[in-house]
């Protein structure tokens, strides 16, 4: 997963320092520190994130029915999320 990060990474900062005007190639560094350091933070919070397939269960006739669901999730640790007050429910698929 690192390599995957430095690689978009770099290509990114490559891109930009290769597309730059004529003006900006004038300067050194090329790109301005605080343009590097965004593209990295941007990078690092593109990738705090996993997704995965799974359903959402929001529309239970009953309470009973909201927590018969939620136990059998929780015991075959398929629970995404769970908000009981709203009776809302995220099974993962396995």
């Amino acid at each position: 997963m690192l390599d995957e990060f430095l690689c978009c990474l770099l290509q990114i900062i490559h891109y930009l320092k290769s597309h730059a005007h004529p003006e900006m190639l004038k300067q050194s560094p090329v790109l301005p520190s605080t343009v590097t350091d965004q593209i990295r933070l941007w990078e690092l919070e593109r990738d705090r994130f996993k997704f995965s397939d799974g359903y959402l269960y929001n529309q239970f006739l009953t309470q009973s029915d909201f927590e018969l669901l939620r136990d059998y999730a929780q015991v075959s640790a398929t629970i995404g999320h769970c908000h009981q007050r709203e009776a809302l429910l995220v099974v993962r698929v396995n």
